[in-house]
């Protein structure tokens, strides 16, 4: 997959200053950054949705993968659509599968003088480049 074969479709809230939500909806490719598709609506459905779709690639110009934001609307009817038109969904985890980092903090040693041979430190060790 390059980047020229991904869109990516966005389904974003808007409070307004009367307290509404409108709903953004955008589709935008990532080869130059255009914006293909874009509408506004305050309660779209599955079926709206999919027809934004289907109008922002008309004839033979879908990409060949389309990024969603993990919204639920995109669920369902929009995925059946969207895979009958040949247009496959980027899967992407819902959190960073690595281990939550822990970020060491020294104790015991406040500057140079304070370290001792043989102590062991936590971390990455990485050569010094600029050493002869």
């Amino acid at each position: 997959m390059t980047i020229g074969q991904l869109s990516r479709i966005e389904l974003l809230r808007l409070p307004t200053a009367t307290f509404r939500v409108l709903y953004v909806f955008s589709i935008m490719a990532h080869d130059r950054r255009t914006i293909l598709q874009f509408n506004v609506a305050t309660s779209p459905s599955a079926d709206w949705t999919a027809r934004q779709v289907l109008e922002a690639f008309p004839y033979h110009t879908r990409p060949p993968f389309l990024l969603d934001d993990r919204d639920t609307i995109f669920a369902g009817d929009v995925v059946r659509r969207v895979g009958a038109m040949g247009i496959a969904d980027v899967a992407r985890p819902g959190r960073d599968p690595r281990p939550a980092f822990e970020a060491f903090a020294f104790a015991d040693v406040h500057a140079v003088e304070d370290l001792e041979p043989g102590m062991t430190l936590p971390g990455i060790v990485t050569p010094n480049l600029l050493s002869p």
